[in-house]
């Protein structure tokens, strides 16, 4: 566990930590669901977003387990998930400090859509991106509109009428992680402590 401070959200979920100074990690802990999102994790990530601009300056969000994310957590479809997936992913686009995630594992739907929503994302290069939506025929609309925004439009459209799972090194290459492994992780922790907001 990393030390300084931490704390549990909605039964431990969600782990804040502060592995260094202005630095805070938000751990997604399903490990057991794969992190997928449920509404409590949800809630529990908002609440944290609430003012954290006044409690660091860069924000780590990485998953527990050998997962990062399975998108939205299909057993609550029911109750509403699907619309709290969306307002989470622009939270994250919205964040007023630099943002960065580690994937690894599976990355799948909202997983997806989170990494598309931080500013810098650093993929493992077990990591494995999938689409299931798009296979369905379902363009997912808030990680449509994320991938849009820094994918090319033929980028794009090959994830989407492809619909087949995808490398960390293909996710590079299109642009939707910045590099492939760990240690590349603390020297973007550390040029983005030097920026005082966002651009």
């Amino acid at each position: 566990m990393d030390k300084l401070y931490w704390s549990c959200r909605s039964l431990c979920e969600l782990i804040v930590s502060y592995p260094e100074p202005e630095v805070i990690k938000f751990t997604l802990n399903r490990p057991e669901k794969r992190n997928a999102l449920n509404r409590t994790l949800i809630d529990a990530m908002l609440s944290a977003l609430d003012g954290i601009e006044t409690k660091g300056k860069v924000l780590v969000l990485e998953g527990a387990g050998t997962n990062f994310c399975s998108g939205a957590d299909l057993t609550e479809l029911s109750s509403g998930v699907m619309e709290k997936v969306g307002k989470l992913l622009v939270a994250f686009a919205t964040t007023p400090i630099p943002t960065i995630a580690y994937v690894h594992g599976s990355v799948a739907a909202g997983g997806v859509g989170l990494a598309a929503a931080v500013d810098l994302a650093v993929a493992s290069p077990d990591a494995r991106f999938f689409l299931p939506e798009f296979q369905k025929g379902i363009a997912p609309f808030f990680v449509s509109i994320l991938l849009k925004n820094i994918l090319s439009e033929r980028h794009f459209k090959e994830l989407a009428f492809t619909c087949e799972p995808f490398s960390a090194q293909r996710a590079q290459e299109v642009g939707l992680v910045n590099s492939i492994g760990k240690e590349t992780l603390e020297p973007y922790i550390q040029s983005l402590l030097k920026i005082d907001s966002r651009a």
